[in-house]
């Protein structure tokens, strides 16, 4: 597939006069730039630049440029090397530019993504952890992506953190057997088709999936499960999947016209010349959290501090506080490898046997137990500065 490289360009300082700056980001045919922020010496352009089909072996190159009269010149440049650049994950700091002289600095936001845009196929390397847990999985708990592709990209630069998607799990009748099952309700672009467990539509939309089956299929590097704190009363219980299934079963009408999404104003402002014409069913995916918050509310469950607040990202449902912290139940690519390398026993999630977890690869083969990430940012081990290192 083709890697990806997205760049949040934020702000600039330590110019020594005001100038008209603008940035550049390159490799080899590539060239994006932001606008020019004119008679500052410190410039804050807050601009997203995509580029596709980069090549991973040339890296990128970051060029300050300044205009005086008629003329531009680089003052800075800053090498970003791909070989040292976690994938599919944001980075976010201040780095140190190459100048003649001057001690500048560049604030990157920075996503670099070698996953197809679609799965085809299961990939060997996953990591599983979750059937220790199936037993008290429960009606209301979160399930968390770090999703792979554009939109995941984008929803991560947005919220600037590891987690692109949210979903809720509900027991609910089968549609043979009428014996409750677990599934996920997720709004959906639903790019792979897979078919709705209750209605077996493949198209976009508010959608119902077998819960093991999706933790499978879905095209994410992680999922992770942020158990409720206290499990719903019946009363909630049944008002929040007589909730969902209703939201299910009015898949014709608008649905997404009551919901909100900033990720989604922000991605028509940085991308509307390209996009053109879309709308809420073009960014399914993006509006998910604003489903958990609205599913929430209808079952009395959502606490009083986010009663009068739109969640933002994914992430903000993650941290809200009537869920506990997040476990581990895939993992894969980058991230999965190095939890697995610096893995300990996990303490057991909320209701939970104490008993060690059970852990394997899509293979079948045992693994070692994984630990419980804490969402901090992994810092790069590195960076190239024009052939000189700059530790990160």
């Amino acid at each position: 597939g083709r890697h990806k490289l997205m760049v949040l360009v934020e702000e600039a300082k330590g110019l020594s006069r005001s100038l008209d700056v603008s940035v550049t980001i390159s490799n080899d045919h590539i060239k994006k730039s932001t606008q020019t922020i004119r008679k500052t010496n410190e410039p804050k352009w807050n601009r997203l630049l995509l580029l596709n089909d980069v090549n991973a072996k040339s890296g990128a190159l970051v060029e300050l440029i300044a205009t005086e009269t008629t003329q531009s010149s680089v003052i800075a440049e800053l090498l970003i090397d791909f070989q040292n650049t976690p994938t599919d994950r944001p980075i976010s700091k201040w780095f140190t530019m190459q100048t003649n002289g001057e001690s500048i600095a560049i604030k990157l936001r920075i996503l670099y993504s070698t996953s197809a845009e679609t799965k085809k196929a299961p990939n060997p390397t996953d990591c599983f952890a979750y059937e220790q847990h199936l037993p008290v999985m429960k009606t209301g708990d979160l399930i968390a992506f770090s999703g792979i592709g554009l939109l995941p990209a984008l929803s991560m630069m947005f919220s600037d953190a590891p987690i692109s998607g949210v979903g809720m799990l509900v027991h609910v009748p089968n549609k043979w057997t009428k014996v409750p099952e677990l599934f996920i309700v997720e709004f959906s672009r639903n790019t792979e088709q897979y078919m709705d467990a209750l209605t077996g539509d493949k198209q976009p939309g508010l959608r119902l999936f077998r819960f093991v089956e999706r933790l499978y299929q879905c095209n994410a590097s992680s999922i992770f499960w942020c158990p409720l704190k206290t499990a719903l009363k019946p009363d909630a219980e049944k008002k929040l999947v007589q909730f969902v299934l209703d939201r299910h079963k009015d898949q014709k009408s608008d649905a997404t016209s009551t919901l909100n999404s900033p990720i989604i104003d922000w991605t028509i402002q940085e991308f509307g010349d390209m996009i053109g014409g879309a709308n809420n069913s073009h960014f399914m995916d993006l509006l998910a959290p604003a489903f958990v918050r609205e599913t929430l509310w209808h079952a009395g469950i959502l606490p009083a501090r986010y009663q009068n607040t739109e969640p933002r990202s994914s992430m903000d449902v993650v941290r809200y506080d009537c869920f506990c912290r997040p476990t581990p139940l895939r993992l894969s690519g980058q991230a999965g490898k190095a939890l697995l390398n610096n893995s300990a026993p996990n303490s057991p999630a909320p209701g939970s046997s104490p008993s060690s977890p059970r852990s394997r690869r899509a293979n079948g083969s045992s693994t070692r137990s994984i630990t419980t990430p804490d969402f901090k940012i992994s810092k790069m081990q590195r960076y190239e500065k024009l052939g000189k290192k700059q530790n990160v």
